[in-house]
């Protein structure tokens, strides 16, 4: 019990802080784009995501999607297909 809060905090805090460094990065981008009313709000959140460490995560996923297996032959790349002629 102790070991997971523990992981989920360090999960959310390395995520957190890598979607902080990608903004800083791309500041000069978005500076161009966008006011800089943006940046207070985003440094809000990121502020209260590192504050309350909250992971909201799906009990099942939403949608299941079921491939069906390819049906094609397969054909090894060393040898060529057999050619026919009438």
């Amino acid at each position: 019990m102790k070991n997971d809060l523990i992981w989920t905090i360090f999960n959310i805090s390395l995520t957190t802080s890598v979607v902080i460094c990608l903004l800083l990065l791309l500041t000069p981008l978005l500076n161009k784009r966008y006011s800089s009313g943006w940046r207070y709000y985003v440094c809000i959140i990121m502020a209260v995501q590192l504050l309350v460490p909250v992971s909201i995560t799906l009990p099942q996923p939403a949608v299941s999607i079921h491939m069906p297996l390819a049906t094609t032959p397969f054909t090894p790349q060393n040898e060529e297909p057999a050619i026919t002629v009438p």
